[in-house]
């Protein structure tokens, strides 16, 4: 009998330390995927405004943006390793050094022994910032 409950409580600790590490792989899949959504927003400067300022004006459009992540997204998600990924938010807010555009996507985390004990899994996020700046030649 204790060799059962020591089976037992032996498969729990692994099982934990598996979703633990699901979780943290996870989360940093995340991140990177946030990391190159915001990057490749904030390289999609409104060029018309640029050029009509003389280079002084750097300027990225929240429509744009939007688009640009969704599509950065819908290329690169499948390839992260994370299941269930979703666009949370996308915000273009003016910074010191140029507009600056924030990322955030969320997943559910991959968990098995929670849902074994039904327990609802937590939900990853993954945040990243980008600053648009160009310098002129």
């Amino acid at each position: 009998m204790l060799l059962v409950g020591l089976v037992v409580l032996v498969l729990m600790v692994l099982a934990l330390g598996w979703d633990t590490s699901n979780w943290f792989l996870g989360h940093r899949a995340l991140a990177n995927l946030a990391d190159g959504a915001a990057v490749a927003a904030a390289n999609d400067v409104d060029t018309g405004t640029w050029y009509r300022s003389g280079g002084r004006s750097v300027r990225v459009a929240q429509e744009r943006a939007r688009a640009t992540v969704v599509a950065y997204l819908a290329g690169s998600a499948g390839d992260s390793g994370v299941a269930g990924v979703r666009l949370r938010s996308v915000e273009v807010a003016p910074g010191p050094g140029g507009p600056e555009v924030t990322v955030t996507v969320v997943a559910p985390a991959g968990a098995g022994l929670l849902r074994l004990l039904r327990l609802v899994p937590p939900e990853m996020e993954g945040r990243a910032a980008a600053t648009a700046v160009l310098v002129p030649p």
